[in-house]
């Protein structure tokens, strides 16, 4: 092999090796940002009916 195959093979090596890289380190960032975001975004306590006589849904325990 001439110096210009193996250097044109190893461009490509490292091309391939830096963009799985790239997409890696996105998914993970992706998901750390979803994972915070659930965390940060807790509803807080809200007025709930306390007995369902007239027909509409319940809380069935409150965790207020």
């Amino acid at each position: 092999m001439t110096t210009t195959i193996v250097k044109t093979r190893n461009h490509w090596r490292i091309t391939a090796i830096l963009i799985a890289l790239f997409v890696v380190v996105l998914f993970v960032v992706a998901n750390a940002h979803l994972i915070f975001v659930a965390i940060q975004s807790q509803p807080d306590c809200v007025p709930h009916a306390k007995s369902g006589s007239d027909g509409a849904h319940r809380a069935a325990r409150s965790s207020c």
